[in-house]
This record gives C-alpha cells, sequence and structure tokens, in this order.
C-alpha cells in the first residue's frame, strides 16, 4: 500500500531542504531514498524537490512560492467573440 497524497506532500516539504543544501553525490542518495518511499519515478522526484519553496515569477508584480500541492490554473483564450 502507498502514501496519500497528503503524506507524499509532506515528505516532500521535509526532504526538499535537505535535498537543497546537498552536495551533487548526496543528492543522488537523498533522491533515491524519496523515489523509493513515494513511488515516484527519479526525474518527477527531482523536480518536485528541486522547486519546493522557490519563488516564480509570473509577471513583474506577480510572485508565487512553488508548493507541490498546489497547480495554477491557466485560464483559456476566448477562441470566438
Amino acid at each position: 500500500m502507498g502514501l496519500t497524497a497528503k503524506e507524499k506532500r509532506a515528505a516532500t516539504e521535509v526532504t526538499a531542504p535537505r535535498y537543497q543544501k546537498a552536495k551533487k553525490n548526496q543528492k543522488g542518495i537523498i533522491l533515491e531514498e524519496f523515489a523509493a518511499l513515494t513511488g515516484y519515478n527519479r526525474c518527477n522526484a527531482g523536480y518536485l524537490l528541486r522547486i519546493q519553496g522557490k519563488k516564480r515569477y509570473i509577471d513583474r508584480s506577480t510572485v508565487i512560492v512553488a508548493d507541490v500541492g498546489k497547480k495554477r490554473v491557466k485560464p483559456r483564450k476566448r477562441f470566438y467573440d
């Protein structure tokens, strides 16, 4: 039985600061542990650990802090008048 989404999010919040401060040889070990724990593949796990807590600039005035649990929905442009 795997982890729930809340448990995976909590694991990401705990692991991300340690991953971001680690040296390159330690990042591989942390990434393997995190991927085995959550069930994510290595590519996705590395992406989630890198973006957690980083600032993202949408435009000059809007800044969001990346969070694994939040997804930004981009509104579609109107096709017809």
